[in-house]
């Protein structure tokens, strides 16, 4: 909505789609200063508006309640938007100067700021098998849901945002299903891991994540597991971690 209220960038064969992009982060970090009133298919006239309502900043007007600002009492999540944004231009700038090692589209913002629990003690698995009823989306499993409860809804996010990581890694280098597992891991935690052998069973863990891979022809999956502990640097449980990632269908 507030790309489409502040620009629009017109779709053709020559459309540089870098430059929406860019102008569209531009947008999302400059957000604490935007005033933004529909005037275009709207359900309500100009002067409907309350004049309390127009002097609030930021604000973006609801096109259908002339009294819905969207944006009021979203300042936690606004700065963290504005931050992302922030820093995924300087990752774009850096791209541009031709650095390397430079993953724009690794999960922002970091799991750390957000999420209610820290993953550790990775397992990464060998062993593949042919998915029978998921083949596209990643899916999890929890053990010990009652101790889970808090994270719960959290870690669906974890495996999504670790399939977007390989697919970008698996576009810049032909590695081996687990291999590319283990740069994804490294990549969502912003740190180079140490991968050894290791006899633990994943049943041991408190969560699996079972990431869709394609090898030849046949989608498989590769396992994932760790344990969870709480973060300390998490927002308050009482914020809806949707509000800062997105949630698939």
């Amino acid at each position: 909505m507030i790309s489409v209220g502040n620009f629009k960038v017109k779709i053709s064969s020559t459309t540089d789609i870098l430059v929406g992009f860019r102008r569209g982060l531009v947008l999302i970090r400059d957000i604490s200063s935007l005033k933004k009133i529909f005037k275009e298919n709207v359900f309500y006239k100009p002067s409907d508006v309350p004049h309390f309502v127009a002097q609030e900043s930021p604000l973006l007007l609801d096109p259908v309640n002339p009294v819905n600002n969207l944006l009021k009492k979203k300042e936690q999540q606004l700065r963290i938007f504005a931050k992302c944004a922030a820093h995924t231009l300087q990752l774009l700038d850096d791209v541009c100067k031709g650095k390397s090692g430079v993953h724009v589209f690794a999960p922002q913002p970091k799991p750390e700021e957000v999420l209610p629990f820290k993953a550790s003690d990775w397992l990464v698995g060998s062993e593949e098998a042919i998915l029978q009823h998921c083949t596209v989306q990643p899916y999890v499993t929890i053990r010990n849901s009652i101790q889970m409860r808090p994270f719960d809804k959290c870690l669906e996010l974890v495996a999504l945002a670790l399939c977007g990581i390989m697919k970008t890694v698996n576009e810049k280098q032909e590695v081996s299903p687990q291999k590319l597992v283990e740069t994804s891991i490294s990549v969502f935690e912003g740190k180079k891991k140490s991968w050894s052998p290791s006899k633990e069973s994943h049943e041991t863990k408190h969560a699996t994540c079972y990431l869709p891979v394609e090898v030849g022809n046949q989608n498989k999956y590769v396992r994932c597991s760790f344990d969870c502990i709480t973060n300390p640097n998490a927002p308050p449980q009482s914020d809806d971690v949707s509000d800062y990632w997105p949630r698939s269908n």
